[in-house]
């Protein structure tokens, strides 16, 4: 989980008037193309404030191994106008003589990270500094400057690491909402269809960027030869610049950074939705549920905000399963006064359908830290009342909860289409296309797209103009685009959608007033098309979900309240039979939907032979939902024993009904002690007087 990530939204384009970067005489000019080295540039950045030229003390190379952008300054007053105005994170060397005049002035500066003095004389010990902890003193060895500043910056890299998981909308903060156009942004980016050597295009710009700095240079070349998309886990786990820029691109919404990484992004998102499933199919086999830890040094303002917050990380979230793990990284070293450390504990139900996310260890360069990578535009959930502060390890906790993500059809959309197809789906998903230049080209399946532009043209007509007439012209070429469109659709999930906007389409054609056979003739596919689209759901949704069950149901109710029931009972019985097949059942939702089959047999049909088979499954139900337990209250108890004994009745009564006097009479019995073993509160003696005159009734049809 060492991954280095930074924390600002823009970085700042500082006016060249200001300073110039020093450059040597025998350092190659730097490259013309400022737009591309701001995309670039680092949120961190050294300053230097000296008489002497920079290379005099220390060689460029050498300083930018440490910060690649670094200004140089012989101008005490400039350097202050420079460190008041910058937005980035500052780490700042001046010599002694410069020390009184500037530390003062900068030193409540929130983004100067660090200061140091660099004195070369040893007897003299400039002793200003001691009433600021934060400044360091660094005597004659430049070895040991570099050493301070490369584990100053390798600290700050690493308490920014948690950046970009808390929603909030505030500039420069570690983290901030992922607005919708950016999750539409980064789905392009991971199906768009990129030319074979489109990943090497960052290339040139890298090696322009860090031209002189050999170590950074040698993983550029690295990059461009050795790099293989099975490998994109591993090259993101490595402490490089690769992770660094990545994330960066994504918590900074830059576009142009972040389309030069789109092909990396994309196998990114490829491998861990694959591992996702190997993970997921594993996992759950032992628990549906599981936890993974994260733990983050971050500003006080902004963990204040944040556990008020629900979140969706705008970047690559890494987490671990070993809750040690993530407070070890957040225990490391000191950190500064106005930040806390903060572990936030993730649960994750594995049934769930969500974002891509997977255990990563033997894909990882750092095998031990356990880690669960999850993919940008994760949702997540803050559970309430869960804040609380750990004194023995010294740090808040925050429990989170992995969201459920809905559009489904977002998941599954590209896999298997065509190119050219995945493109224009790409396309569509961040524009509005009222038109497509090829409007006959059936791979492509425009059906769709002019279908809707007819429908909204439909509604329009009808709703502001009131022309009646040419509204229903629109809606009949929606649907006919439509019926064109859904033969050609990629997948279960697009056929699922195209059917239910035919439906929508169908409902407001309905709305209009036609001849009675095209009403009924649209009544009918308006119903076939609900049937069609419940069922084409099956394919891929569980009917653990009571609201989509209840959908399922709906072309039942709609036949049943315009009476026609042999047409609702099919739709019910198919349903209801399926979701028994479930291995956990809702008997609630049995109970109420089976009543409803029940009723139409016993008073619309007169039909009580098939309504037993529906009565004896409410019974069981009922049964097997009223089991008695011992930690029951008494109320609750009797509650149980009504519920039962009323069950016993109803079923009693279908016996009678159909002569089978045995049965009824023994159900009648049992529910008669239930009812005597019942407080006043809970039954009447009319309801027990009852039940004892029905016993009498059958009696003689018994015995004889």
């Amino acid at each position: 989980m060492n991954r280095k990530s930074t924390t600002i939204k823009s970085v700042r384009q500082i006016p060249a008037n200001n300073a110039q970067r020093h450059t040597t005489a025998d350092e190659k000019p730097r490259s013309k193309r400022p737009v591309i080295r701001e995309t670039l540039s680092e949120s961190y950045r050294l300053v230097w404030l000296a008489e002497d030229e920079t290379s005099n003390i220390i060689p460029v190379a050498n300083v930018r191994s440490v910060a690649n952008d670094f200004k140089h300054f012989q101008n005490a007053k400039e350097c202050i106008e420079y460190l008041k105005q910058s937005e980035n994170t500052i780490f700042l060397v001046c010599s002694e003589k410069f020390g009184p005049l500037i530390v003062p002035e900068v030193y409540q500066l929130k983004h100067i990270w660090s200061i140091h003095i660099y004195n070369n004389d040893i007897q003299n010990n400039p002793h200003f500094v001691h009433s600021y902890s934060q400044v360091k003193i660094i005597f004659a060895k430049t070895s040991h400057l570099l050493e301070s500043l490369t584990k100053d910056v390798q600290q700050y890299l690493k308490q920014e690491k948690f950046a970009a998981v808390m929603g909030t909308e505030s500039q420069g903060n570690t983290a901030e909402w992922c607005d919708d156009w950016w999750l539409r942004y980064i789905h392009l980016l991971c199906y768009l269809p990129y030319p074979e050597d489109y990943r090497l295009q960052i290339i040139p710009l890298l090696r322009d960027y860090y031209d002189g700095v050999s170590s950074k240079l040698a993983t550029v070349d690295e990059l461009e030869k050795n790099y293989k998309s099975e490998n994109v886990i591993w090259w993101y786990t490595r402490a490089t610049f690769f992770c660094e820029l990545l994330n960066r691109a994504c918590r900074q919404h830059n576009i142009e950074l972040s389309f030069l990484f789109g092909p990396y992004v994309q196998d990114i998102y490829q491998q861990l939705k694959k591992e996702s499933d190997a993970f997921k199919e594993k996992r759950s086999s032992e628990t549906p549920k599981m936890h993974v830890y994260r733990g983050q040094v971050m500003p006080t303002y902004e963990f204040n905000h944040h556990i008020a917050s629900n979140v969706m990380n705008n970047s690559l979230l890494s987490t671990s399963l070993n809750r040690k793990k993530a407070l070890e990284f957040i225990s490391l070293g000191t950190m500064k006064d106005d930040y806390i450390r903060a572990l936030f504990e993730i649960e994750i139900d594995l049934n769930e359908i969500t974002r891509p996310y997977a255990l990563i260890s033997h894909l990882s360069e750092i095998p031990y830290e356990e880690e669960v990578l999850f993919m940008i535009g994760t949702d997540f959930r803050v559970q309430p009342d869960s804040l609380e502060y750990n004194d023995e390890d010294k740090v808040w906790v925050k429990k989170l909860r992995l969201y459920n993500y809905h559009k489904i059809n977002d998941i599954n959309k590209f896999d298997t289409t065509i190119t050219e197809r995945r493109l224009k789906d790409c396309v569509n998903d961040l524009f509005d296309e009222n038109q497509m230049k090829y409007v006959t080209d059936s791979e492509m399946n425009c059906f769709r797209d002019i279908a809707k532009i007819y429908c909204n043209l439909g509604e329009c007509y009808h709703t502001h103009k009131k022309d009646v007439k040419t509204a229903l012209i629109n809606y009949r070429l929606a649907i006919t685009n439509y019926q064109l469109a859904i033969p050609l659709a990629r997948d279960d999930y697009e056929k699922t959608s195209l059917l239910e906007q035919l439906t929508d389409v169908y409902s407001l054609k309905m709305d209009i007033k036609t001849n009675e056979n095209e009403s009924k003739q649209d009544y009918a596919e308006f119903i076939k098309c609900k049937q069609l689209s419940g069922e084409n759901m099956l394919k891929y949704t569980s009917l653990n979900d009571s609201s989509f069950r209840d959908r399922l149901m709906e072309p039942g109710w709609i036949y049943a309240s315009n009476r026609k029931y042999d047409e609702a009972l099919n739709i019910y019985e198919h349903v209801i039979d399926i979701y028994l097949k479930e291995s956990e059942l809702d008997y609630d939702w049995i109970i109420r939907k089976v009543s409803d089959v029940i009723e139409i047999y016993t008073e619309r049909k007169n039909d009580y032979n098939s309504a037993l088979k529906y009565q004896l499954i409410k019974h069981e139900c009922t049964l097997k939902q009223n089991q008695a337990n011992l930690t029951d209250s008494y109320d609750k108890s009797q509650r149980k024993k009504r519920y039962i004994a009323d069950e016993q009745v109803e079923l009693a009564d279908l016996y009678t009904k159909l002569h089978c006097y045995k049965e009824a009479h023994e159900l009648y019995d049992a529910a008669l002690k239930l009812r005597q073993e019942l407080s006043d509160r809970f039954v009447r003696h009319e309801e027990i007087q009852d039940i004892q005159e029905k016993i009498e009734s059958i009696r003689n049809n018994i015995e004889s």
